[in-house]
C-alpha cells in the first residue's frame, strides 16, 4: 500500500510548505499532498484553507487577498510566508510525485502552468466537469478524483481518473476491493479520517489493507513501516 504524505510531513513541519513537502518525500512517503489556490492578483499559492482564519487568526478569503497582503498576513501572524506554484517548480527536485489538490479554475493560465512544471505530479480533482479537461494533459494513472460524495465514484472513473479518493468514513458503504471489483484497473486511495484525525495510526492501516486500499492519505509520515510492513 502506497503512503501519501498529507499536506507533506504535516506532523513534523507546517503544513504545505516547501520544508513539509521536501521532508516527507525524503522519509520515503509515495506522493506529497498540497493545496493549490489562487490569489486575487491571480498567483497560484500552495495553501489548504479557503481563509487565513485557523493560520493566522485572520478572516481574510485567500481568493480575496493579493499575494503579498496574503504573505504578510501569514508572516505576521504564523511566521512563514507560503509558497507558491512557481516556487515549488523551481525549488522541488525530488522523485517522488506531488499531489495537486487543484482548487483553481481550470482555464488555459493553469493548465498551461501544469504542463510546465519539472517534477512529477499527480492532478487531484473534485470537479467532475473539470475531469475531461486535466485528461488531456495527464494519463488515468496521474489524475485522481476527490469524490465529494462516494456515490459518484464510477462517473469519475468513467471520465477518466484511473485513482479514486474515498473517505475513511465512507468505508461502510463502500470498501476498495468492491470498486475495483466493478472498475478493474483503478487504485483506490484512502483519506484517513477516524472521528475527524487524519493523522492516521496503525490499527486505520492495518483495517484499510484487509479492505484492498491501495494508498493511505494521513498526516503521520512516521507510520510508513505500518503501511509498508
Amino acid at each position: 500500500m502506497k503512503l501519501i504524505a498529507h499536506r507533506g510531513a504535516s506532523l513534523i513541519c507546517r503544513e504545505n510548505t516547501l520544508e513539509s513537502l521536501v521532508t516527507a518525500a525524503r522519509m520515503g512517503a509515495d506522493a506529497v499532498e498540497c493545496d493549490v489556490q489562487m490569489t486575487r492578483d491571480g498567483e497560484y499559492v500552495i495553501y489548504h484553507d479557503p481563509t487565513l482564519e485557523r493560520i493566522a487568526k485572520d478572516p481574510r478569503a485567500v481568493s480575496e487577498s493579493t499575494l503579498e497582503e496574503m504573505s504578510e498576513i501569514l508572516e505576521k501572524n504564523a511566521g512563514y510566508r507560503p509558497p507558491t506554484l512557481r516556487t515549488l517548480a523551481e525549488v522541488y527536485r525530488e522523485r517522488t510525485p506531488v499531489l495537486l489538490d487543484i482548487a483553481v479554475k481550470a482555464d488555459a493560465k493553469f493548465l498551461a502552468a501544469l504542463e510546465s512544471l519539472p517534477f512529477p505530479f499527480i492532478v487531484g480533482v473534485s470537479r467532475m466537469e473539470d475531469v475531461a479537461l486535466y485528461r488531456k494533459l495527464v494519463p488515468p494513472e496521474r489524475l485522481l478524483g476527490f469524490l465529494p460524495e462516494p456515490g459518484l465514484a464510477m462517473s469519475f472513473r468513467k471520465d477518466g481518473c484511473g485513482i479514486i479518493r474515498l473517505w475513511e468514513n465512507w468505508l461502510g458503504d463502500i470498501t476498495p476491493a468492491d470498486f475495483k471489483r466493478m472498475a478493474p484497473g483503478t487504485e483506490v486511495w484512502i483519506m484517513s479520517n477516524r472521528n475527524g484525525n487524519m493523522d492516521g495510526s496503525a490499527k486505520s492501516i492495518a483495517r484499510l489493507k484487509e479492505l484492498g486500499a491501495d494508498g493511505v492519505l494521513l498526516n503521520d509520515v512516521t507510520l510508513l513501516p505500518f503501511v509498508k510492513g
